[in-house]
């Protein structure tokens, strides 16, 4: 499994770096011209340092400019950013990230910003190399300033806590004066972009009577649901000792699996991102044959037949990269799985001959099973339209739950989909 992973980790990079997607755009120089380019448009998720631009579509001659070279840069695609000097706080704001530190930590930093709002306010957003979000604000000739929002660590005795200070409410009331309609808001808004930009244009609509010269549009979580099947070839261990009918024998069998799944696209980066919940119902049913001494010439012989015959119903929780977007779309994904078992019809048969005796048996092969299993899997697959085909491996605790007999479990799957929406 470790060089499953290990490769589709590499083929990932390999193509994700590969990958060009230009498009016609701008940029702005520092003189104020605007020049007409093709620009490599990887729909940022965090903020670019630099962009490569082409004069013509199909030539190989790539141009880097650096956020220091240009004023700033827009795309067909509807993307616009600007370069500004700003103090940007890099203050913590995640608990496990937190530490009983009272000053902030701001540093001052030449940045790509990306507007979400132009008019006669302007908020821009940056998501820096931590994947902290900021956002700014600017009116009139003043350059942009963060909108702060921190939370702190408080101390008190042998208790800790933590308190959330929501300091860019106060400064967005103290920015956007002469509207109280958008001033009673404020008090409320979150701290996310699409809520801060909808204030920003309610204001510029009640000053300036139009929401604004620019405003990107709000980007929302693309949800599909598809309905999944597949076949798989599983393999049981067991370790340890005193089942002696258990150890050193491989159960492996044939089974399926049927359920839904729910995939979630995050935006930005090309919808390359997604979480993916899967619910479905699969067998886990493999057999096994332990034999002791010699069924000819031996008087002394011992054979048992094992079957594991089980169903689970598992929800499984991955994340899945899109390595490539054309009419075939492959992709890898890696997660979780939480399998609960809901059938059992497993037996155990064993015969034993000592000595012209003969005995014939039939019970469970285990006094006990536990009911649930975690599992890690690793998978690639792709979709073309709405089809989706995929090959998973997955590696699951099993069923034991006997200190003195480990199982584990390890299956192979492959799977359909079809989305339903």
């Amino acid at each position: 499994m470790k060089l499953t992973f290990t490769f589709l980790l590499s083929l990932t990079c390999a193509l994700a770096f590969a990958q060009k997607n230009y498009v016609q755009g701008h940029y702005i120089t520092h003189q104020g011209d605007t020049v007409q380019v093709h620009i490599n448009d990887q729909n940022w998720d965090r903020n670019p340092q630099f962009i490569e631009v082409k004069r013509e579509a199909h030539s190989s001659d790539v141009q880097k400019l650096k956020v220091t070279d240009i004023k700033g840069f827009s795309l067909s695609s509807g993307d616009k950013y600007e370069s500004y000097i700003v103090d940007v706080d890099r203050s913590p704001n995640k608990l496990h990230q937190l530490e009983s530190i009272t000053q902030p930590v701001v540093e001052r930093d030449t940045v790509f910003l990306r507007a979400l709002v132009l008019g006669k306010a302007n908020l821009y957003s940056l998501k820096d190399e931590r994947a902290k979000e900021h956002y700014y604000l600017k009116t009139g000739e003043e350059e942009p300033v963060e909108l702060i929002y921190r939370v702190s660590m408080v101390e008190d005795g042998n208790r800790t806590g933590y308190t959330q200070l929501p300091i860019y409410r106060g400064m967005l009331i103290a920015k956007l004066t002469g509207c109280p309609e958008v001033s009673g808001k404020i008090a409320r808004v979150e701290f996310k972009a699409n809520a801060l930009q909808r204030v920003v244009q309610e204001y510029n609509a009640c000053v300036i009577g139009t929401d604004g010269n620019y405003a990107t549009a709000e980007e929302k979580v693309k949800l599909n649901l598809l309905a999944i099947g597949g076949v798989s070839y599983t393999s049981l261990k067991f370790s340890g000792s005193g089942f002696n009918s258990l150890l050193g024998e491989d159960f492996t069998g044939g089974n399926y699996n049927l359920g839904f799944s729910l995939l979630a696209t995050l935006p930005r980066a090309r919808g390359k991102w997604a979480l993916r919940n899967d619910l479905t119902y699969h067998t886990l049913k493999t057999e096994g044959l332990y034999e002791e001494g010699s069924n000819v010439g031996q008087e002394n012989y011992t054979k048992v037949e094992t079957t594991f015959d089980m169903g689970y119903v598992g929800l499984s929780t991955s994340v899945r990269y899109k390595l490539l977007e054309a009419g075939i779309k492959p992709y890898i994904h890696v997660g979780m799985a939480n399998n609960f078992m809901v059938k059992n019809s497993s037996n155990q048969k064993s015969f034993r001959r000592y000595y012209g005796i003969e005995r014939t048996k039939e019970e469970s092969p285990l006094n006990d099973f536990r009911k649930y299993e975690q599992a890690l899997f690793v998978g690639a697959g792709m979709q073309i339209k709405k089809v989706v085909a995929e090959i998973k491996y997955e590696s699951g605790n099993a069923f034991s739950i006997y200190k003195s007999l480990a199982s584990s479990r390890n299956t192979l799957t492959f799977q359909l989909g079809y989305v339903l929406r």
